[in-house]
C-alpha cells in the first residue's frame, strides 16, 4: 500500500500591477505574471513545494465588516482556504491580527493620480499694434524698439501655461470639477472610511464607488475624468505603460504623499511553517538587489510623465530669454546714437550759421 501524495499547497492570487497580473489560459488554469510570479518560483522551488492557485470569489484584496468578516483574498485566509496569500499587500494593523507577513518587499508611498493638465493660452494681454508719425529721429527710434518690445512681451506672456487644480487631498476637496473613486474591498477604501481626519472623511463621503482597483481601472483616468488614490509604483506602472503605447502623457501625480512608508508584504497563515524560510529568501533578494531590478523593469519609461505639465510644449515654443530681447534693445542703441547724431549737427549747425 502506498502513502496517498501531499495535496498541493493553496496559495490565493490577485492583480496589483505591476507586482501581480493575474489572467486565466483557455484550458481555465491561473496565470500570475509580473515580480510575484518570480518570487513564487522562487519561494515553491526553495521548498520543493507543488502548489495550486485559487483566486478570491469577490476579486477583492480584502476589508473587515462590522461583523468581524473579511472578504477578498484576507477572507480566504481568515476561513483557512489556503495557506498563502501571494498579494502583495499593504500591512495594516487590522489585517496583522489575522495572518503574519513576510518581510516587506517594498516601503511604499502613495498619491492622487489624474488626467493631466492641459496647456492653456494666457489670453488677458491685448494683441495689437500701431503706428504714429513721427517727427524727429530718436521718436522713430523709441517707437522701433517699444513695438517691438510690446510684441515681444505679448508673445512673452501668451506662451501656453498650466493650471494644476489638484495636488493634495485638500485640493481635492475643494473642487467639483475632478471626480474621485474608491474601491470596496480594497485597502484605501477602509483607509478613509476609518480616518478622524476632516479632510479625508470628505473624501470617503463625497467619493465615487468603483469596481476595481488602480490598475485595472487605469483607461477611467488616462482618458476619462476620475482621479484615483493609488500607491507609486503602480502609478508609475500606468505611466510607464501609457507612454511606451502612446508616446505621450496622459496622467499626472499630484506632489502631496497621502500615505507614506507602508510595509508591502506577503500574507501566510499565522504560525505558518513557510514564513521563516520565505523570509529567508526575501532577504537574499532584498540584499542582492534583485527586487528593486524585477520593480525597476515594469516602470522604466515613466521619467517622462513625471516632469510638471508645464514642460509640455509643443517643440519650437519655448519662454523667451534676455538673447531674445537684444534685437529690440540694439534698435533703441542705434536710434539713440542716431538722434545723438541728429542733436549735435543741428546744435553745431545752428552756431555755425550765426557766427
Amino acid at each position: 500500500m502506498t502513502a496517498a501524495s501531499p495535496q498541493p499547497l493553496k496559495i490565493a492570487v490577485g492583480t496589483w500591477g505591476p507586482w501581480a497580473i493575474v489572467s486565466r489560459r483557455e484550458d481555465g488554469a491561473i496565470v500570475v505574471e509580473g515580480t510575484m510570479r518570480r518570487i513564487l518560483e522562487m519561494f515553491t522551488q526553495a521548498m520543493n513545494l507543488d502548489y495550486q492557485l485559487v483566486l478570491a470569489p469577490d476579486g477583492k484584496w480584502g476589508n473587515l465588516n462590522t461583523s468581524g468578516y473579511w472578504s477578498g483574498l484576507m477572507g480566504l485566509i481568515q476561513r483557512k482556504e489556503v495557506e498563502i496569500a501571494l498579494g502583495p499587500f499593504i500591512v495594516t494593523s487590522e489585517r496583522e491580527e489575522l495572518c503574519d507577513f513576510s518581510l516587506p518587499l517594498y516601503i511604499e508611498n502613495s498619491a492622487i493620480v489624474y488626467q493631466r493638465p492641459a496647456l492653456e493660452s494666457s489670453s488677458w494681454v491685448p494683441a495689437g499694434n500701431g503706428s504714429r508719425g513721427v517727427v524727429a529721429t530718436w521718436f522713430m527710434a523709441s517707437l522701433v524698439f517699444f513695438t517691438s518690445y510690446g510684441s515681444t512681451l505679448t508673445s512673452l506672456l501668451t506662451v501656453p501655461r498650466v493650471n494644476v487644480p489638484i495636488d493634495s487631498v485638500a485640493d481635492l476637496v475643494a473642487q467639483d470639477t475632478i471626480r474621485w473613486g474608491l474601491a470596496p474591498g480594497y485597502m484605501w477604501y477602509q483607509y478613509f472610511r476609518d480616518s478622524e481626519d476632516d479632510v479625508r472623511r470628505q473624501v470617503f463621503e463625497r467619493t465615487a464607488l468603483v469596481p476595481t482597483g488602480c490598475y485595472r481601472s487605469r483607461s477611467q483616468v488616462i482618458y476619462g475624468d476620475l482621479a484615483r488614490f493609488c500607491d507609486v509604483t503602480t502609478i508609475l506602472k500606468i505611466m510607464s505603460l501609457d507612454f511606451s503605447m502612446n508616446g505621450k502623457c496622459h496622467l499626472y501625480m499630484a506632489k502631496e504623499t497621502v500615505h507614506s512608508n507602508f510595509p508591502v508584504s506577503v500574507a501566510f497563515q499565522k504560525n505558518s511553517p513557510h514564513l521563516p524560510r520565505a523570509n529567508k529568501i526575501l532577504i537574499q533578494l532584498q540584499e542582492s538587489g534583485i527586487l528593486g531590478k524585477w520593480r525597476s523593469e515594469h516602470i522604466n519609461n515613466a521619467t517622462q510623465c513625471l516632469r510638471h505639465p508645464s514642460k509640455d510644449r509643443p517643440p519650437g515654443l519655448y519662454p523667451l530669454t534676455l538673447h531674445d530681447l537684444s534685437g529690440p534693445f540694439l534698435l533703441l542703441a542705434v536710434g539713440v546714437m542716431s538722434a545723438l547724431v541728429c542733436f549735435l549737427g543741428e546744435t553745431l549747425g545752428f552756431r555755425f550759421w550765426q557766427d
